[in-house]
């Protein structure tokens, strides 16, 4: 009888542990370095907070100027 640990069962056991442990490892480096990358825009960093009312504010100036500007260049077109 050969002693415990052994056998192919035991070692293909251990194989998996280290395998297991080798993947948790490479995960954790992965999420580090994955995290030291991150570069926040910057309203997350406090430095541009912008409110509801500002965003609704210059959509309705996009807006408005979308709306000239293609006023202008229907007319054009169909000048041509």
């Amino acid at each position: 009888m050969s002693r415990p640990g052994h056998n192919a069962d035991d070692k293909l056991d251990a194989y998996i542990i280290y395998l297991r442990r080798q993947i948790l490892k490479a995960e954790r480096t992965l999420a580090r370095e994955i995290k030291k990358r991150e570069v926040l825009c910057r309203c997350q960093r406090g430095e541009n907070e912008y409110t509801q009312e500002d965003f609704e504010e210059m959509r309705s100036l996009y807006e408005a100027a979308r709306e000239q500007w293609l006023s202008e260049h229907t007319i054009e077109a169909s000048n041509d």
